[in-house]
């Protein structure tokens, strides 16, 4: 299970020879408990002047702790990091001893950002400013090559961060079930009408059938006794006139 961290608060940044050594990254509790987080934080460019550029944490990305951080806290721990004046606060491999460099910049990344146009917008980007010929001879024969962070920080249940958001989802979609039930039924109601309207309908035209057919009858019954009346009177004549010499 994911677990975020909140009140972040770095005090050093920490030259590493490798981004990938499983200490790239060292929080500690507020009981002191080092936590090793294994995230890789590479040094990403670097320059003739000795200035070295690298991510230091970005947005919602799971680390391979199960650990990540979210926009807002990365912002807070960038701008806290240089208010502070921690500008100075650069190490090797987290002796906590400072070496000659300094952090000479520090940004969130923007869409299209010059530097890094692949990051992740709200990412915390650095340069590092490199004054020894030591330490740029190290990055140039890969001696280092990644940068770490140290500070502390609290974890927490990523489900805990999201009960409330959890909650509200539910309760849109309990309206939502509601609305469409509603609309079903609604839609059933329309149905109905309309079979109960074309039945009304089509009982209307049987009536009318009905009362023309029994019209029909009775005229049929009517011209079948004038027949019958007509036939006599002809059978009468023909009598009268056979019993005349």
């Amino acid at each position: 299970m994911a677990t975020k961290l909140e009140n972040l608060e770095v005090s050093m940044i920490s030259l590493v020879k490798s981004g990938a050594n499983k200490k790239s990254i060292i929080y500690k509790s507020a009981k002191d408990v080092e936590l090793n987080l294994s995230k890789d934080i590479k040094i990403l460019k670097s320059d003739e002047e000795g200035v070295v550029y690298g991510i230091v944490y970005s947005p919602n990305e799971i680390d391979s702790q199960g650990d990540f951080a979210d926009a807002n806290t990365i912002k807070t721990a960038a701008y806290k990091f240089m208010k502070s004046g921690f500008a100075k606060n650069v190490d090797l491999e987290h002796s906590f001893n400072n070496v000659d460099a300094y952090v000479c910049q520090s940004w969130l990344i923007k869409s299209g950002d010059p530097m890094f146009p692949n990051e992740k917008e709200g990412s915390w980007a650095v340069a590092i400013k490199l004054e020894s010929d030591e330490l740029k001879d190290a990055v140039k024969k890969g001696e280092i090559s990644g940068i770490s962070m140290a500070g502390v920080a609290n974890k927490i249940q990523a489900q805990d961060t999201n009960k409330s958001e959890n909650s509200l989802t539910n309760l849109i979609k309990g309206i939502e079930s509601i609305f469409k039930q509603k609309r079903e039924e609604k839609v059933e109601q329309d149905v109905l009408k309309a079979i109960q309207s074309g039945l009304d309908s089509y009982k209307q035209s049987i009536d009318e059938l009905s009362s023309r057919i029994e019209s029909l009858e009775k005229r049929v019954e009517f011209s079948e006794e004038a027949l019958s009346k007509s036939a006599q009177k002809i059978d009468i004549k023909t009598d009268e006139s056979e019993g005349v010499l």
